[in-house]
């Protein structure tokens, strides 16, 4: 299985997920590749009905943190535009003073 995202954090995220790329079960592969607009993340299982459910759990589970790490970047990339702005207002105020 592939998952292809398409993201302004790919290589944020990537690295999020290496992290719990470890002590997979047997017959469990994940490989994670990434750029700055980019996330790619392969999944494959082999086994009988029970890896196969393993495998659908983590590719659910992959899903979900991509979807939070996602929500959290955009909400820290929000409030470091809303500083920004801040900034500029305070800076041209300060010069027409």
């Amino acid at each position: 299985m592939e998952i292809d995202f398409l993201t302004t954090h790919g290589a944020e995220i990537g690295r999020s997920l290496e992290v719990d790329n470890v002590d997979l079960p047997a017959g469990m592969v994940i490989k994670i590749s990434y750029d700055s607009e980019r996330l790619r993340v392969f999944l494959r299982c082999e086994g009988r009905s029970k890896a196969l459910l393993t495998c659908r759990n983590t590719a659910d589970e992959i899903l979900e943190h991509v979807k939070v790490i996602e929500e959290t970047l955009g909400e820290e990339t929000n409030e470091l535009k809303k500083r920004a702005e801040k900034q500029e207002e305070d800076i041209e105020g300060e010069e027409s003073d």
